[in-house]
Order: C-alpha cells, then structure tokens, then sequence
C-alpha cells in the first residue's frame, strides 16, 4: 500500500491511519513550490508510536515521517494529489527504538 505513489484519497487514508496510531501527531510542511496548476510540498509527519502502525510495534520514542506530494489545483481546490513516503525511514526510527541497551 505505502510502496507505491497514493493518490489523495489513499492519502487522506494513510493519514488517518497513522493519526490513530500516535496520539501526538503533527504535520510540519517543510517546503512548497507551486507553477501554473501544479504544488509539491514536502512534509515531516511526527509523532510518538502508542499503537501498533502497518506491522510495526508501539515506542516510546519520536518518529518522523517525509512524504512528498504532488497536487494538481483547478479553481482554487484541490482535485488530486499523490505521494511518496520514505517508509525505510520510519523503518529504521522503528528500528533504532526499539534496541534496548543493558548494563
């Protein structure tokens, strides 16, 4: 499902999805360049894994998430968008999260 460009109704899914999975989710939209009928924007999506996440079990520790969209606009609204998400970066915060160091 996240392997592959989403368009904005798998989106809006997968953002809901991650929402319910961590209870302090936040957008940050690093960068928006927009010509003619066209935006990308490149976002950070964080939040604090509390529930289980596309195979991927709670951490106690912040995660990040980069997506890069590309929009298509026609009167003003948005009529579509894809996405691409870096999921091995959130593999590897998953990863990290979850080594345990013992004395």
């Amino acid at each position: 499902m996240i392997d592959e460009p989403m368009d904005f109704d798998g989106m809006v899914a997968l953002i809901n999805t991650i929402k319910a999975a961590m209870d302090d989710f936040s957008v940050s939209v690093e960068e928006i360049l927009a010509e003619g009928d066209r935006v990308v924007t490149q976002s950070t999506f964080t939040g604090t894994l509390v529930r289980p996440l596309l195979g991927f079990e709670p951490s106690d520790r912040l995660l990040s998430l980069s997506a890069v969209t590309f929009w298509s606009i026609a009167r003003g609204q948005i009529v579509d968008g894809q996405s691409q998400l870096d999921t091995a970066e959130l593999a590897r915060h998953i990863q990290r999260s979850s080594v345990r160091f013992t004395a």
